[in-house]
C-alpha cells in the first residue's frame, strides 16, 4: 500500500506519515524499481498505534517508548504513567496561565497593559518554572524498592528513623485525618503504600501519588484495589477541588523549602473547601513554622503535635464553602 492510500485508510495526511518514519516510529520498505513507500500489514498496525496514542496527547518520545513496550505489560504501563504525569502537569499549567490572562484583559479592559503589568502576571509562572526545572530526585528511590521493598520508604530517611517510632507516625497521621467510608482522598508520596493502606482501611477512596515507579508497582501488587499515579508534590497530576483529605508521610523532608511551598499550593489546589491535611515528617522546627504560616496565609485552621523520635505532625484544615 502506498503513502497516500495509508494516509487515507489512517485518516491523517501523507505528510504525517513521512514524519513519522523521519522520527524512526516506522520504516516501511521502499519499492526496488520505483522508490516508493510500501505499507505492509505490520506497518500500518504500528501507524494505527502511533495514530491512537498521538490522538491522546502523546509526545513522540512517549511514543517511540510505548511502541517499544507493547509486548510488555508493566514497561507499557510505566510509560503511560509518565505520559500521564506530563500531560497533566501542561493541562493544569495552561488552566492556571488561561485564568490568570482572563484576569489581566478584564483589568486591561480598553488599554494596552503597561509592561510591568504584564511582567507581574507572568512572574508566578516564571518562578513554579524555575523551582520545577531545578527539582531532581535526591535518592535513587527505584533502587531503594529493589533493595527493601515495603520497608524502603522507612529506608530513605535520614538520619534513619526508628521503625517503632516510624509505624507510630504512620498510625497517628491516620487518625488525625479521620478518614471516613466513600471520602476521596490523597497519600502524598505515597511510597510503598504504608499509609495508604491505614487510610483505606476506613472505607475511604484513596489515591495515591508516587514519583518512583518501583515503589508503584509495589503499592500495586500489595493493594491492587487502590489507584496511584505517577507525579510528584511539585505537580500534582489531580484535579482541583476534589479531595476530602491529603496526607503526607516523610516525604516533604526530600524537598527544598521553596519546594515545599510550592507542595503546599498544589495541595490546596487539589483539597476541597473544608478539607483536611496532615503532614507528618522529621523537619527543623522553622520548616513545620514555615508551612503553618503559609497555609494561616491562605486562612487554614493549623495545629501541630510533637510526636516520639523527633516527628511532627502538622494537621489543618481548609476554609469552608
Amino acid at each position: 500500500m502506498k503513502v497516500h492510500e495509508a494516509a487515507r485508510l489512517l485518516g491523517v495526511t501523507p505528510r504525517a506519515l513521512r514524519f513519522y518514519e523521519e522520527r524512526g516510529l516506522v520504516a516501511p520498505a521502499k519499492d526496488a524499481g520505483s522508490g516508493y513507500r510500501q505499507y505492509e500489514t505490520e506497518d500500518l498496525e504500528t501507524l494505527r498505534w502511533i495514530v491512537a496514542l498521538r490522538e491522546l496527547g502523546l509526545p513522540i518520545p512517549f511514543i517511540a517508548d510505548a511502541l517499544a513496550a507493547r509486548e510488555d505489560d508493566e514497561r507499557f504501563r510505566q510509560t503511560m504513567d509518565r505520559a500521564r504525569a506530563e500531560l497533566y502537569e501542561q493541562w493544569v499549567d495552561l488552566s492556571r496561565r488561561l485564568e490568570s490572562l482572563d484576569r489581566g484583559m478584564e483589568s486591561w479592559r480598553g488599554r494596552t497593559p503597561a509592561i510591568g503589568e504584564l511582567e507581574a502576571l507572568a512572574a508566578p509562572f516564571k518562578e513554579k518554572r524555575s523551582i520545577r526545572s531545578a527539582w531532581s530526585a535526591r535518592l535513587d528511590f527505584d533502587d531503594m524498592a529493589v533493595k527493601y521493598r515495603e520497608d524502603a520508604p522507612l529506608m530513605t530517611l535520614s538520619p534513619p528513623v526508628d521503625p517503632h517510632d516510624y509505624e507510630e507516625a504512620l498510625t497517628a497521621t491516620a487518625d488525625w485525618i479521620d478518614a471516613r467510608p466513600g471520602e476521596a482522598g490523597l497519600d502524598l508520596g505515597s511510597g510503598t503504600g504504608n499509609l495508604s493502606g491505614r487510610l483505606a482501611a476506613s472505607g475511604a477512596a484513596v489515591t495515591g501519588v508516587e514519583q518512583s515507579p518501583a515503589m508503584i508497582r509495589i503499592m500495586r501488587s500489595r493493594f491492587p484495589e487502590l489507584p496511584v499515579k505517577q507525579g510528584n508534590l511539585l505537580a500534582l497530576p489531580l484535579p482541583a477541588r476534589t479531595y476530602r483529605f491529603a496526607g503526607s508521610s516523610f516525604a516533604l523532608q526530600h524537598l527544598r523549602e521553596d519546594e515545599r511551598m510550592l507542595a503546599l499550593a498544589e495541595i490546596d489546589r487539589v483539597l476541597l473547601p473544608g478539607g483536611r491535611l496532615a503532614l507528618t515528617d522529621r523537619l527543623d522546627g522553622g520548616a513545620f513554622s514555615a508551612m503553618s504560616e503559609a497555609l494561616r496565609t491562605q486562612h487554614y485552621s493549623v495545629v501541630t503535635k510533637p510526636l516520639r523520635g523527633g516527628i511532627t505532625l502538622l494537621y489543618a484544615v481548609k476554609p469552608g464553602p
